[in-house]
């Protein structure tokens, strides 16, 4: 059957959206007409026991202008419909537990529910004509200050969906304004007419509350369905970090098993070049042989060093890298790194020299990490700086107690902005990228990993054109007391510090 009809003009009405308008489900979500109608359930669910006292405490008076069987029913009647409509609320609440209604559904309930209210107070209001006396004018007054009271509690209990309201206030007036301008008495006429306005009063009053009820709903689903796309895209972010640190230890241990594979061949490599360069089993007839031993050897050199270097950083992502509590003397240690690095150095014209602070302490520390920190620094550092240049292994007392050695050199100087990606592994700044065979950028990192590891701190302070001081600070419970180092390594920490 069609819901729509002809008017007069020959346009059609749709009544299924005048219906949707007067129920107020047109322009509003589901969810927000749902809250409303589940607000307005939990008020009927447990009405009656408030409402049926009163009702129960009042009806005794009428017995003074009536007889006893017009009261009981009257009051069978008002607690019949009022459990009806506690009945119905509780349906309702049943129904929607846990799930979001369609528009349909919603309909229906919503008309169920006036109409239940609407019943319930029809009845309340059928007091008015029931109980009516021409001859007690007290009785009557009564009756008129009991419908008048009666409204206020029925537009709160109400307020959260507004056609229930205008459907219970409606109900009541009709009957009530029924008795009383049918009566004779323009006092009860001008008593009709107050209750009137008292009631498009409270119905007004009711239509605010309603729109800040709304309002209330309305961004409480909106906060709720913000904080349900924030804890997915949390959930979602957890699961991809996890399946990013999974794949992260995944690639270590796939790159430290590897790394051990490579080095026995290389090893054997290495080894046979060198057997070949000097020539172990006699000479070699052509000399382009002799060049290309080299060349075997060197990438040999190369290609393991690498491999070591990824082997560390292998170590250090994946959590693997145990560190030892050793006694270091960083002069000693120092000293030998400047006579590991001092050939490299020469041949490039650059001085490495030693600048640490005069009665250096220990350091507990593991003595290969140590090594390695200072080792990876200065042949950085010899690598970029600049012919007839000073490199400086620095090391010193902090303020705070901590410790701090480094490297100090008159190289390019990182720019601001990279020294961030230097730290990053396979990552070089400007100068390293501009320089072909100058490293595959993890030396750094390693560096950063080994302190990090000590509880310390990777420090790089860089100015473009004036050069690069890289230090490793550790924390000062790891300071021993001052040892004496060997006597030439004290000599020249000494001499060197400015």
């Amino acid at each position: 059957m069609s819901v729509r009809r002809l008017r007069g003009n020959g346009k059609m009405i749709d009544w299924r959206a005048v219906r949707d308008r007067l129920l107020m489900v047109e322009d509003r979500p589901e969810e927000v007409v749902q809250e409303q109608l589940t607000q307005l359930a939990h008020a009927h669910k447990s009405g009656f026991k408030l409402n049926l006292p009163a009702i129960y405490a009042v009806s005794p008076v009428f017995a003074l202008w009536s007889d006893f069987l017009t009261i009981a029913l009257w009051v069978s009647g008002v607690t019949l419909f009022q459990l009806l409509n506690s009945y119905n609320a509780r349906r309702f609440l049943k129904a929607s537990a846990g799930q979001v209604l369609g528009l349909d559904a919603l309909r229906v309930w919503a008309l169920r529910s006036i109409g239940c209210s609407a019943l319930y107070n029809c009845v309340w209001a059928s007091a008015v004509p029931l109980f009516w006396s021409d001859t007690s004018q007290a009785n009557n007054f009564l009756l008129i200050a009991l419908m008048a009271v009666s409204v206020a509690p029925v537009v709160f209990l109400n307020s959260p969906y507004f056609p229930n309201v205008v459907g219970s206030t409606g109900s009541m007036a009709v009957i009530v304004l029924g008795v009383l301008l049918s009566q004779p008495d323009p006092v009860i006429w001008l008593l009709g007419v107050a209750y009137t306005l008292f009631n498009v009063t409270m119905v007004a009053y009711s239509y605010r509350m309603n729109g800040n009820v709304v309002a209330t709903i309305t961004h409480a689903i909106e906060n709720d369905q913000l904080l349900k796309a924030l804890s997915q895209a949390k959930k979602e972010s957890d699961m991809a970090r996890a399946r990013a640190e999974d794949a992260n230890r995944a690639k270590s241990l796939f790159l430290a098993n590897m790394s051990h594979e490579l080095r026995t061949p290389l090893n054997a490599i290495i080894g046979f070049s060198e057997v070949m360069i000097k020539e172990v089993f006699g000479p070699q007839a052509n000399s382009k042989y002799h060049q290309y031993s080299v060349d075997i050897h060197e990438s040999g050199q190369h290609l393991l060093a690498l491999i070591s270097d990824i082997l560390d950083i292998s170590k250090i992502e994946s959590g693997q890298l145990t560190i030892a509590d050793d006694e270091v003397d960083l002069v000693a240690a120092a000293d030998d790194c400047q006579r590991l690095i001092a050939l490299r150095a020469s041949a490039n014209k650059i001085r490495v020299e030693l600048a640490l602070s005069p009665n250096m302490p220990r350091l507990k520390a593991d003595q290969r990490a140590i090594s390695q920190i200072w080792l990876n620094l200065v042949t950085n550092a010899v690598k970029f700086a600049p012919s007839g240049s000073t490199v400086s292994l620095t090391g010193e007392m902090r303020p705070d107690g901590s410790l701090a050695i480094g490297v100090r050199d008159e190289g390019p100087g990182i720019a601001p902005d990279e020294l961030d990606t230097v730290l990053q592994s396979f990552n070089q700044g400007v100068a390293g990228k501009a320089r072909p065979g100058s490293g595959t950028g993890l030396g750094l990192s390693i560096v950063k990993g080994l302190v990090e590891a000590h509880g310390g701190r990777l420090i790089l302070e860089s100015e473009v054109d004036v050069g690069t001081h890289a230090r490793a600070t550790f924390p000062s419970h790891r300071v021993l007391h001052r040892t004496a180092s060997s006597p030439a390594a004290r000599r020249r920490a000494a001499l060197a510090y400015p």
